[in-house]
């Protein structure tokens, strides 16, 4: 559902029916400050035993409502975006309600010592469905738009139909999981039950760091999109592969973080993936200079390997970080905070990006080599920032800032990055090094004898039982 609603898929359709900088920024901040529903439902989830029915029953009327926005083309054309913006605000609005409740469920049904496997397989496998159905759908909406170019929108109605459809299936499977008996306590205030975490000396400067970082990120990735489409003019299906080698390596690396955070801790994790993610915000200031060359694609693959890697140790050690501190009983209260502090950020990010996207967009600054000999001057560019290029500088720094923030949060287990890194490399390595040696050549070898051998013997085995006079 979110592959095929969201992502590259979203913003395009937003552009096709009218959206400039700043309405693509409000969409990014609509759906980070309806996070300020958690509110309301963390009283919902603290008054009522019933986690799972508040989940199915928001989550549910939440998806039902983009049958108005895949409607969009057919209705509203001609106010397209200020529709979708409507819509949208209430879908994010019925969605985030009931998040309280869920997160509360999840904490009470994974152990501790399993929460980095858990959601790194839960995360892979999510992203490997995104992949494929990213890949393909950025395949037929150019095929689309080839064959029906006055009807180029309905390709996106189609997709969104398509992850309506998976959105409410998903709902079934929500359903089976597995409910812990709860009460409702109707005795602790909503004030009382929203402080309680910022009490906490520790856990307040976890909410801190997550609230820079999300200011951060938010600041620059709703427009990489944009970036890709307007700046570098590449094709949607173009954009759709390059999204797809990041999710690759998201699931790739998923298993790896996984495993690293539970055998060490997450905030090492961040320690490592944070510093890298920004360096990869960063390069795509260079993937102009100022035009398009040769270098152009290699780097936009290389940011989108890169930028996978840190965003799989990001989203799950930055969610099983405020899962692990947040003390067993309280979580609703917990992860409510720092998903209210996200929120705010989430909402000053991608509206202060739009702004500052707008004010950058005739700005420039170059810094260049230039040799001059007889009959022409050969101009070598060093530096070209201009629109968009600002906007990710300025995240860089901001993210440092959060980086600083976070070495206040203490959590069990912290080790420095370098033994982070030597990890990683060595679970990358593993397999490579266990296939290489003399043991794996041979038992890599041996297998489909073995295999081969196995089967001839069962076939006369059987032959045998039924008197073939050849066996």
């Amino acid at each position: 559902m979110g592959a095929l609603q969201g992502g590259a898929f979203l913003t395009a359709f937003a552009l096709a029916v009218g959206a400039n900088n700043f309405d693509i920024g409000l969409i990014a901040a609509l759906g980070m400050g309806s996070q300020l529903m958690q509110v309301p439902g963390l009283y919902l989830a603290d008054r009522l035993p019933y986690r799972r029915g508040l989940t199915i029953a928001f989550a549910g009327a939440s998806r039902l409502l983009w049958v108005f926005i895949l409607l969009t083309p057919l209705l509203f054309f001609n106010k397209g975006i200020t529709f979708v913006v409507f819509i949208l605000f209430l879908v994010y609005l019925l969605a985030n309600v009931p998040s309280p409740a869920w997160n509360s469920l999840l904490r009470d049904i994974i152990p501790d010592k399993r929460l980095g496997s858990v959601f790194g397989r839960r995360m892979m496998l999510g992203s490997l469905a995104a992949m494929s159905l990213t890949l393909l759908g950025g395949y037929f909406i150019d095929y689309w738009k080839s064959s029906y170019p006055d009807q180029a929108t309905y390709g996106y109605s189609i997709l969104f139909s398509l992850g309506l459809t998976f959105g409410l299936i998903s709902l079934f499977f929500v359903y089976r999981i597995p409910e812990p008996v709860t009460e409702g306590s109707q005795r602790v205030s909503l004030t009382e039950l929203l402080s309680v975490p910022f009490k906490d000396p520790n856990f307040r400067g976890l909410i801190i760091f997550m609230g820079i970082w999300n200011l951060a990120i938010n600041l620059a990735s709703p427009f990489f999109t944009i970036y890709m489409l307007e700046r570098l003019e590449l094709p949607l299906f173009t954009i759709t592969i390059l999204f797809t080698v990041s999710q690759l390596s998201v699931i790739i690396f998923l298993p790896i973080w996984g495993k690293i955070s539970d055998r060490f801790n997450n905030k090492s994790v961040l320690r490592v993936c944070a510093p890298l993610f920004l360096f990869v915000t960063i390069a795509w200031c260079f993937t102009m200079l100022p035009n398009k060359y040769f270098l152009t694609l290699p780097l936009l693959y290389m940011i989108q390997v890169f930028g996978g890697i840190a965003f799989a140790g990001l989203a799950l050690a930055g969610g099983n970080i405020s899962l692990k501190l947040a003390p067993q009983g309280q979580a609703m209260s917990y992860l409510t905070a720092v998903s209210l502090v996200a929120a705010i950020a989430g909402v000053i990010g991608p509206l202060l990006g739009g702004m500052l996207g707008h004010f950058f967009d005739t700005r420039e600054l170059s810094l260049w080599f230039q040799f001059t000999q007889p009959g022409a001057d050969i101009i070598v560019y060093a530096v070209n920032f201009r629109g968009l290029d600002f906007l990710f500088i300025i995240t860089f720094f901001i993210g440092l800032l959060a980086l600083g923030r976070l070495a206040y949060v203490k959590e069990e287990g912290e080790v420095t990055e370098k033994i982070i890194v030597q990890e990683v490399v060595n679970e990358v390595l593993s397999p490579m090094r266990s296939i290489a040696s003399i043991g794996g050549l041979t038992r890599m070898t041996a297998l489909p004898l073995e295999i081969a051998t196995r089967r001839i013997s069962r076939v006369r085995n059987q032959s045998g039982k039924k008197g073939n006079p050849h066996t």
